[in-house]
């Protein structure tokens, strides 16, 4: 009788120490990092930040937001690995609601990839002032 309860407190031990690894270990889809938050300064606005970007890992979801009153769009640029340099980007997005309008979507990329996105003040489709590439990885 007392060989059986080992056995079975073996058994139990075992099974887990396997449900607890397999729920502590992280898998790929939740080993990226986020890059938040880009941002591009004009001193003529109420806080100092003219544009808002965010990249988050969960999902590949990106955000880009309008945070002056200055007449400018805000643009999200977007380098994702193999990346295209200081000076390039893989797509950009604008967002040309005014003050106060965002945008938020999503894209899809195999894990473990470097994303690097920076935030820009546009007109149109030009850049005019960017602020610094931050660095996320999918």
């Amino acid at each position: 009788m007392r060989n059986g309860r080992r056995v079975a407190r073996t058994a139990l031990i075992t099974t887990a120490a396997a449900v607890a690894a397999a729920v502590l270990v992280p898998t790929a889809a939740q080993a990226g990092t986020n890059a938040t938050i880009a941002t591009v300064w004009d001193r003529y606005c109420n806080n100092g930040i003219a544009v808002e970007a965010w990249f988050f890992h969960y999902g590949d979801q990106f955000k880009v937001s309008d945070a002056c009153a200055d007449g400018h769009s805000a643009q999200l640029q977007v380098d994702v690995e193999p990346m295209a340099g200081p000076n390039g980007y893989d797509w950009t997005y604008t967002e040309s609601g005014g003050w106060g309008a965002e945008h938020e979507f999503q894209r899809d990329y195999p894990e473990g990839l470097k994303i690097s996105i920076r935030a820009c003040t546009s007109e149109g489709s030009r850049a005019i002032a960017c602020g610094t590439w931050l660095n996320g990885t999918t």
